[in-house]
């Protein structure tokens, strides 16, 4: 296949005549906290999740600061996002995230400053511990074929910022193992190809049938941490993404 990254790819094979989605994940509405209750389901490697009301973000909810007193104490830091409700979603508001070494005070200047211009009924807040990370990557697993891409950032990589270190297509409808019906990106880095490599073994595919695998579909989005740890970040089901 022409070109070095997978949006190359996704060109050449839709020039061909194969509908391989090369759009990245923003592209895509859906619910962020449908997507967070679907992500916890799953049973993947993930961050430990903590939803509420902006109005019930204050010093005075017991299970709040409890929750967070647990990762500050583990030397862990959080990612808080600002999620929209459906009434904020008609205002045309749109999630504001941030994430590192947060005391609860910069949390609430945090949520001030970027609701200010708004009411609290207009958004939930969606919390999660964190850890720095090495690496970030996407994988679009659908029902023909399954594209893997990880580099060092995954906000650059998913605003198509940074190229991928590594990518990968596996087409299910090759013949013989899956490492036969799977084609890498030229000068793929090894670490990086390692870890995304692992990461959709291990998880996005499901038993021991290394030939024709069953494999969770939709849209996935994890890092790689400093200290060795897969978590799962995202995992939508859209239409969009299942029918590649």
């Amino acid at each position: 296949m022409a070109g070095k990254t997978i949006s190359d790819w996704g060109k050449s094979m839709k020039e061909t005549g194969l509908n391989v989605l090369k759009q990245t994940a923003d592209r895509f509405h859906t619910i962020k906290q449908e997507d967070v209750e679907r992500l916890k389901k799953s049973g993947l490697p993930q961050y430990d999740w903590f939803v509420l009301p902006y109005r019930d973000f204050s010093q005075k909810n017991n299970n709040l600061t409890s929750w967070m007193n647990k990762y500050t104490q583990k030397g862990e830091g959080f990612c808080i996002r600002a999620i929209p409700t459906e009434e904020g979603i008609k205002k045309g508001l749109t999630r504001k995230p941030k994430f590192g070494y947060l005391s609860f005070q910069y949390c609430i200047n945090f949520l001030n400053e970027k609701t200010r211009d708004t009411g609290k009924e207009d958004w939930n807040i969606i919390m999660s511990n964190w850890e720095e990370d090495n690496y970030g990557g996407v994988i679009i697993s659908g029902d023909r074929f399954v594209i893997g891409e990880i580099s060092s950032n995954l906000e650059k990589l998913t605003s198509m910022e940074q190229t991928p270190l590594a990518g990968f297509i596996f087409d299910r409808g090759g013949l013989g193992y899956i490492t036969d019906k799977t084609k890498w990106m030229d000068n793929s880095q090894e670490k990086a190809k390692s870890v995304l490599w692992k990461t959709f073994f291990n998880n996005i595919k499901q038993g021991d049938d290394n030939f024709n695998p069953s494999l969770l579909k939709g849209y996935f989005e994890f890092v790689y941490t400093k200290t060795d740890k897969i978590r799962f970040l995202d995992f939508k089901e859209n239409e969009q993404y299942i029918k590649i």
